[in-house]
């Protein structure tokens, strides 16, 4: 071949193979032999050509993740913007329904660092973050921010790292993730108690003042002879139950269950797949439609298992056995 290059000129060819380092044995000797006999006839020689070089942009991913709030109505959520295999630009912001952001990170993490995180909320709550869109975040932060104004909880300074990854594209409002979900919901609605079974709903109870209220409630209700029936007692606390949950649980507070609820939703979905999303959707459809005659709180599971909730809890801070403040029983 470098034979039939020489007789044909192709000078270009013999410098490329005498030259490149990517070819070895026998061609690699002809083609320098060729180079040699050329210079020493004193032939003009191409320079190399130079290696072709691509151009690969890469693609910017921005993703966003949300917690499910607790039962003070605190989310965290975080956007993450990356390109191609770059360490990720990621702000976490902490929100509190009513207060509005109480905290702000930004810093830089790899891929694996970010999944190391997640698995370790994962593994501590039992609930993994779930990829929402971009601008339903921002869009959360804006609205939090308004409840900074109002509830005059200071504004984090970490919050001015984070606005690079926070500025709004648009300004409509974006829909609700499970917009679509819930407008497609089937069948009765119903808030059955076996929703608080789930992880995201474990921590969640009643004000402690409202559990507060139903011991005192209870203990009115019993003489001291009635305070060692446990029949009694058992009957008691069921009938001031029913009595607490329709009063704790206003029309604004079963809007912002409700609220709550949808959110919750959100994670439900992605750990548990549609049908427990679509449930604790119809059960929170079921609470804001409650009333006060007809319909009350109390006839949801889900409502009236809220408050035995706190009460489990008061019993077991008190060393597993409730104590009810019962009028004139002997000390």
């Amino acid at each position: 071949l470098v034979d039939a290059w020489m007789k044909a000129q192709n000078l270009g060819a013999i410098v490329e193979t005498g030259t490149s380092e990517d070819i070895t044995g026998n061609a690699r000797k002809a083609a320098r032999r060729a180079l040699s006999v050329l210079r020493s006839k004193g032939a003009t020689l191409p320079e190399r050509l130079k290696p072709a070089t691509s151009v690969l942009v890469e693609e910017e991913i921005i993703e966003a993740t949300f917690t499910p709030p607790d039962g003070r109505g605190t989310v965290s959520v975080t956007i993450a913007k990356r390109r191609g295999g770059e360490r990720a630009h990621i702000a976490e912001v902490i929100l509190r329904e009513g207060t509005g952001v109480v905290n702000a990170v930004s810093g830089w993490m790899s891929r694996s660092q970010i999944k190391e995180a997640h698995q370790r909320i994962a593994d501590a709550t039992g609930v993994a973050p779930a990829t929402v869109p971009v601008e339903w975040v921002r869009h959360l932060v804006e609205v939090a921010l308004k409840d900074n104004a109002k509830s005059g909880q200071l504004v984090p300074i970490g919050l001015e790292r984070c606005k690079e990854l926070l500025a709004r594209d648009s300004s409509e409002e974006p829909k609700h993730p499970l917009a679509d979900l819930e407008a497609a919901l089937e069948g009765d609605a119903a808030a059955p108690a076996s929703l608080h079974g789930e992880p995201e709903f474990r921590g969640w109870v009643p004000d402690p003042r409202a559990i507060d209220e139903v011991i005192r409630a209870v203990g009115q209700r019993l003489n001291p002879a009635d305070a060692e029936d446990a029949k009694k007692v058992d009957e008691v606390v069921r009938d001031e139950v029913k009595l607490a949950t329709d009063r704790y649980f206003t029309p604004e507070q079963r809007a912002i269950l409700a609220r709550r609820m949808r959110d919750v939703a959100i994670t439900v979905r992605g750990r548990a797949g549609d049908d427990k999303a679509r449930e604790v959707l119809r059960a929170a459809k079921a609470i804001e439609g409650a009333g006060l005659i007809t319909s009350p709180p109390s006839d949801l599971e889900f409502l009236r298992t809220f408050v035995q909730k706190g009460i489990a809890m008061a019993a077991q801070q008190q060393g597993g056995q409730l104590r009810v403040p019962v009028p004139n029983k002997p000390a």
